[in-house]
């Protein structure tokens, strides 16, 4: 294994040493090869965010996002297939970046482990909602404390459950939130073990993300015999069949949707993805 720094300089050089000593290359981090190899380079494409840029992003975030947009796509020449994780991330790369003459493969692969699936078989009864994640301004923390506002001046009070940093400022915001009498207790970033008992208390995650490479919190919380309550958006539905939708992610819709999910009519979710790790194994190593 090569350690190398962080820098375009440092991964070209290495690449220029190192043409010759490979008979696939494989880029994880959105960035094709920075040189034209001899053999097949494979590029991942795992953070949507550069692809679709946020409009919630500050102008400073925009900017850099753009930027880093573009170079991938002057490095675009250098790989002959494009992997995604959804049909979600295929869509917003073939909008913004070159794949004419190239595949796209979507092979997205997650590991859920042992202690998370026995959840499903919880007999227990399943109290309160679940929104696992740190804050990151685009997954819908804010619109979601917003709606359990909403949902307090309606009498309904529901517990939600967090994982956001203790030591940032959306962490003093909850508490202030809690003193306002909205439930929530954030658990910070705990152990999985910990946060697989959590999710097996729940009946349903709100998610109400901007966009997602993936949506791994959904696919937990389905996998754990949670509920999904998502926004209508491409995203979750590549990844799975929704106990139910709002549109526009408002804290009203998103209040309206938590509402209508507490009738106890709606359809139980289903994931439509599935771990596609052995024919990622097998693309990138040539055994297809």
């Amino acid at each position: 294994m090569v350690v190398m720094s962080p820098s375009i300089h440092a991964r070209q050089s290495f690449y220029n040493a190192h043409k010759e000593d490979y008979t696939s290359v494989f880029c994880f981090a959105n960035i094709p090869a920075p040189i034209k190899m001899p053999c097949p380079v494979f590029t991942y494409v795992h953070n949507v965010n550069l692809l679709a840029i946020p409009k919630e992003f500050p102008l400073k975030r925009k900017v850099m996002n753009w930027l880093k947009q573009r170079y991938i796509a002057i490095l675009s020449k250098n790989t002959q297939c494009w992997i995604v994780q959804t049909q979600n991330t295929e869509n917003s790369l073939r909008g913004s970046l070159p794949v004419g003459g190239k595949r796209v493969l979507q092979l997205p692969f997650f590991y859920i482990p042992s202690e998370l699936k026995k959840q499903a078989s919880n007999n227990e009864t399943r109290n309160g909602y679940i929104i696992v994640g740190d804050y990151t301004g685009t997954r819908g923390h804010d619109e979601l404390l917003e709606a359990l506002n909403i949902l307090k001046s309606r009498g309904f009070t529901p517990m939600v459950h967090m994982t956001v940093s203790a030591d940032i400022p959306f962490a003093q915001t909850i508490c202030d939130a809690v003193s306002n009498g909205i439930s929530i207790v954030n658990h910070n970033i705990l152990p999985f073990e910990e946060l697989a008992k959590i999710y097996g208390h729940c009946k349903a995650t709100v998610y109400p993300s901007v966009n997602e490479s993936l949506g791994l919190g959904i696919i937990e919380a389905v996998e754990a015999g949670c509920d999904v309550v998502a926004p209508d958006l491409p995203f979750v539905h590549s990844i799975c069949r929704p106990s139910e939708v709002f549109k526009g992610r408002t804290p009203e819709a998103i209040a309206e949707a938590v509402m209508r999910y507490e009738k106890g009519t709606s359809p139980k979710s289903e994931l439509i993805v599935k771990d596609c790790i052995k024919e990622l194994i097998e693309t990138i190593t040539d055994k297809e």
